[in-house]
């Protein structure tokens, strides 16, 4: 009685998982794993490195690839099943052979094979193969919890004029100063005229004295006047200060505030700019195909994850499996967080949308 398809497909698949995760587990402390007859997967250190069409810092990471030419068996492999299932060497290696053939077979089927947190192997048929590593890298235990850094770039802006106070020269009497800034000007009141100006004040408000009721009151005010006037005049050495009634002074300060009210009333309203939102999400795959995006999503919705979304890259070179909507880095961090105690995903990071 034949064996059904779904039974062979099932048994495929825990082959296949079976060696992914030995040789996943063996790539934290060693920087090549062969597989018997098939090729090695080879590890490398990749440093910190700056994506600018994403605006982004990456974490250093380890990158791997494949070498169809390392097909000689070292044992390492072998030994990882034989601590695994306690099983002898050559009943290991007969597994080990086993999924090779799964492999080809697969390969000339579907033309790729992935390897679950290593990458996808594709072939086109012939003995020439093409490798794709995620491109989170691998785990790696010196590496672990390095996260992606947003690099905003400054713009510089114009620096307005610092306004600078003008100075006036110091000069002595005998020398008056000619040569003042250009935005600075000087006014200068001649003794002889400020004399005249008060004298002629004090004359009308003798004047208006004369015809007022005031009377005695009001003549005794303006000697005083007249007499404060005089002695100020007297000293050479005293700055001249011309001074006013406080109807006149009131009149000015009236005039002053209709202005500026005025200027106010009619100055145009602010239009106030909205603010651009922003959208950062949680990518959970990333640089795959429409094939493998698509089965990943329906894998996670299965185990409950939901406002998934497949984006194309800026780069147009693949897509980007994501979750999530958020207005700033720290609640998309804050979600990543708590998506990775939740679940076993590996290698998402938080990515601002364009």
């Amino acid at each position: 009685m034949p064996i059904p398809r779904e039974s062979l497909t099932l048994h495929s698949e825990i082959i296949m998982n079976t060696l992914s995760r030995h040789i996943e587990r063996l790539l934290l402390g060693h920087n090549c794993v062969i597989v018997p007859g098939f090729g090695g997967f080879v590890a490398q250190y990749i440093p910190a490195r700056y994506v600018a069409e994403d605006q982004l810092f990456l974490p250093p990471y380890r990158d791997v690839c494949f070498n169809p030419l390392l097909t000689i068996n070292d044992g390492l492999l072998v030994q990882s099943y034989m601590a695994a299932t306690g099983e002898t060497y050559a009943q290991c290696l007969s597994a080990i052979d086993a999924a090779v053939a799964d492999i080809r077979a697969r390969l000339q089927a579907d033309g790729n094979v992935e390897f679950a947190g290593i990458g996808t192997l594709e072939s086109d048929g012939s003995s020439a193969y093409d490798f794709h590593p995620l491109e989170s890298g691998i785990a790696s235990p010196t590496l672990y919890a390095l996260d992606s850094v947003a690099a905003n770039p400054r713009t510089e802006a114009a620096q307005a004029p610092q306004a600078v106070l003008p100075t006036t020269p110091t000069t002595t009497p005998s020398e008056p100063s000619h040569k003042a800034d250009d935005n600075v000007y000087i006014i200068r009141i001649n003794k002889t005229l400020a004399h005249s100006v008060a004298a002629a004040v004090i004359a009308l408000l003798v004047c208006f004295a004369w015809s007022s009721p005031l009377g005695d009151s009001l003549l005794r005010y303006t000697a005083h006047i007249a007499s404060t006037t005089a002695s100020k005049s007297s000293s050479s050495d005293t700055n001249i200060a011309a001074t006013m009634p406080q109807q006149a002074l009131d009149a000015i300060a009236h005039k002053v505030a209709a202005s500026v009210k005025t200027k106010q009333s009619t100055a145009s309203p602010t239009i106030t700019t909205p603010a651009p939102t922003e959208e950062y999400v949680i990518v959970l795959a990333s640089g795959v195909t429409e094939r493998n995006a698509t089965a990943f999503v329906a894998s996670l919705q299965g185990q409950g994850f939901d406002n998934l979304r497949i984006v194309p890259m800026r780069s147009g070179k693949g897509l980007r499996v994501v979750q999530g909507s958020y207005p700033n880095a720290q609640q998309a961090q804050a979600h990543l967080n708590a998506l990775c105690k939740q679940s076993d995903l590996e290698g998402v990071w938080v990515l601002k949308m364009p």
